[in-house]
């Protein structure tokens, strides 16, 4: 073996675990569902939120569930009680979980945060545009409003926006965007406690590409390696160590009834996630932050609520 093959495997080495990890999932506890009803946009995407929640309600027997209508002190409250009213008879049929609701009226972020402080829920389930009708929006940001509540929670947040075809094949065909090993375990609970048993389960890594480049230079200007040499080691042990983990949590799914997948790619996190989607026939995308305050602001997740209209995100 040459010096430099030696070189550059104790290069490539520096990336990698040698040991594949042993995962065990726990499931999410999920008892207070938080639904927050936007009655100032399109019914179509209200009535979205709407059925996600009733069929969460049928499904978690024991789930509590709290519906909060925002509304802006200069506006009508009538509208607001109509569509509340309208909103908790469908889910009071729904199931046999506690359901109660009611206007609040306020600066809508600030309502929703208080009501997230005084119920603690286990999920928050809106609209990503809440109180936008500018379709300009639809395509490149988050309302306002969510882009605000994202910012200040660290509970879970399930976003939808626009019509759900079928509700329940949400919870049967998942994608997981593992994003991190240190935070992924979250986003596995909530694939165990939502996933439907024999639920297709996708769990999906993207080793960013912008970063593989400036690691590259980096190495470039400090070492005697060849840049192209050592993106091209760095992705092999990066996916080797991703790789190990995928399987184990794969496993970890299988033994509790889904059916997982493992999938790496290298490229743009944003955009490679969002062809997996539209290759795979995905109906929900799960994804975590790495924020380092655990909150879902400047981060690829966040970046995905911003971005991604195709399915509905749940961020943990």
């Amino acid at each position: 073996m040459s010096s430099r093959t030696s070189m550059m495997d104790e290069f490539e080495s520096v990336f990698k675990s040698s040991v594949r990890p042993h995962v065990e999932i726990e499931p999410l506890r999920f008892e207070r569902l938080l639904m927050v009803l936007d009655c100032c946009g399109a019914q179509e995407k209200r009535q979205a939120v709407v059925a996600c929640a009733a069929d969460l309600i049928d499904r978690h027997k024991q789930l509590e569930t709290r519906v909060i209508a925002p509304c802006r002190p200069e506006a009508s409250s009538e509208q607001a009680e109509a569509l509340l009213a309208e909103s908790l008879e469908t889910l009071s049929r729904a199931g046999e979980g506690r359901v109660a609701g009611q206007v609040a009226t306020g600066s809508p972020h600030r309502v929703i945060l208080d009501h997230v402080k005084d119920f603690a829920p286990s999920m928050i389930l809106m609209s990503s545009l809440f109180g936008e009708n500018d379709e300009d929006l639809e395509t490149y940001t988050l309302g306002s409003v969510t882009d605000r509540v994202l910012s200040e929670v660290s509970e879970p947040v399930l976003l939808i926006e626009g019509k759900v075809d079928d509700v329940a094949r949400m919870w049967s065909d998942i994608l997981v965007y593992v994003e991190d090993q240190n935070t992924a375990h979250a986003c596995l609970a909530a694939t165990r406690t939502l996933a439907l048993k024999e639920a297709n389960t996708h769990l999906f890594h993207v080793i960013d590409s912008e970063w593989l480049t400036q690691v590259g230079r980096a190495v470039e200007l400090a070492s005697e390696l060849d840049s192209g040499k050592t993106k091209e080691a760095i992705v092999r042990s990066l996916k080797r160590d991703m790789d190990h983990y995928l399987s184990a949590a794969a496993e970890a799914l299988d033994r509790t009834g889904h059916r997982a997948a493992t999938f790496i790619e290298v490229g743009d996190p944003i955009d490679l996630t969002r062809r997996q989607i539209w290759a795979g026939g995905h109906r929900l995308l799960i994804c975590n932050s790495v924020a380092p305050d655990q909150k879902l602001i400047d981060s690829i997740a966040y970046n995905l609520a911003a971005y991604m209209r195709e399915i509905p995100l749940l961020l943990v």
